[in-house]
C-alpha cells in the first residue's frame, strides 16, 4: 500500500511538471504527511526480522532446536504419504505485505477434499507453535524453511529437511516413504547454510521494496528528474 501510495505520488508529479502546471507546495505537504501516517503504522507492527539480530546462543539453539524437532515434514503438519499438490500460487514476500496475507487454506473456494486445491502454508505462528517457541532461534528455522516468504511451502520445506538429514526419499508423485531402519543423523553445517540462504533472499526482497520506494520518492522530491520523465516518456508510448 505504501509503495503504492509513492508511485502514484511520484508519478503525478512528472505528469504535473510535464504539462507545465506548478505542482503545489500544499499538496506535496499532505502527501507527506500521509506516508508519514502509513509508515508510522507499519513501524508500531511487529516486523519479522529473519533472525538476523541473533545472537551466536540463539543460533546455537536453533541447530538444537531444529534436530531435535523437526525431521519430516509431518512435523510441519503435512502428510509424509500423501502426493504433493502444487501450484503456481506462491506466498508473498514480507517486503510486499506478507505480514497482512492470508494463507492459501484461509482464502476463500479452498477445500482440502479438491484434489485442485495445492497443500497448505505454514505461517510464523503456526510455526511457534508446532517448536513451541518464538524467540529469534525460531526465526532462524522459519526463515531457514521459508526464505523472504511469509509462509513455508511443502516442497521447499521438504528440499531443505533433505539437506538437514541426508534424506531423499521421495517418490514420483511427491510423497514419501520414510526410512525407518536407518537412522540418519543432523548436518549441522547444512543447516546453517540453508539459514544464510534463507537470510539472503528475505534481506534481497527487503532490498528490492526499499530501492522502488526510494525511486518513488525520489520521484515526489525531484520529479523532473532524468529518471522519472524517462519513465513518463515510457508510458506514453504505451498509453
Amino acid at each position: 500500500m505504501i509503495l503504492f501510495s509513492l508511485s502514484f505520488w511520484s508519478l503525478s508529479s512528472a505528469f504535473v511538471v510535464r504539462t507545465g502546471i506548478i505542482n503545489s507546495a500544499p499538496q506535496q505537504s499532505r502527501c507527506f504527511r500521509y506516508l508519514s501516517t502509513q509508515l508510522h503504522a507499519a513501524e508500531s507492527s511487529e516486523l519479522f526480522k529473519g533472525g538476523l539480530l541473533a545472537d551466536e546462543h540463539f543460533k546455537e539453539y536453533a541447530a538444537e532446536l531444529a534436530s531435535r524437532k523437526l525431521r519430516t515434514i509431518s512435523d510441519l503438519g503435512w502428510k509424509e504419504k500423501e502426493a504433493r499438490r502444487q501450484s503456481n500460487i506462491r506466498p508473498k514476500l514480507w517486503s510486499f505485505g506478507g505480514n497482512n496475507e492470508l494463507a492459501i487454506q484461509e482464502k476463500a473456494n479452498y477445500s482440502p477434499e479438491n484434489p485442485n486445491c495445492p497443500d497448505t502454508w505454514l505461517g510464523l505462528e503456526d510455526f511457534y507453535s508446532l517448536v513451541n517457541d518464538d524467540t529469534a532461534a525460531a526465526d532462524l528455522i522459519f526463515v531457514s524453511l521459508a526464505g523472504g516468504r511469509a509462509f513455508v511451502e511443502r516442497n521447499v520445506a521438504e528440499a531443505v529437511l533433505d539437506r538437514w538429514w541426508g534424506n531423499n526419499s521421495v517418490t514420483i508423485d511427491g510423497s514419501r516413504k520414510p526410512k525407518r531402519k536407518q537412522k540418519l543423523k543432523f548436518d549441522r553445517l547444512a543447516f546453517e547454510q540453508t539459514v544464510k540462504a534463507g537470510q539472503r533472499d528475505f534481506i534481497a526482497a527487503w532490498t528490492l521494496f526499499l530501492g522502488l520506494t526510494g525511486f518513488a520518492v525520489s520521484g515526489i522530491v525531484f520529479p523532473t528528474n532524468p529518471l522519472e520523465l524517462a519513465l513518463v516518456d515510457i508510458l506514453d508510448t504505451i498509453f
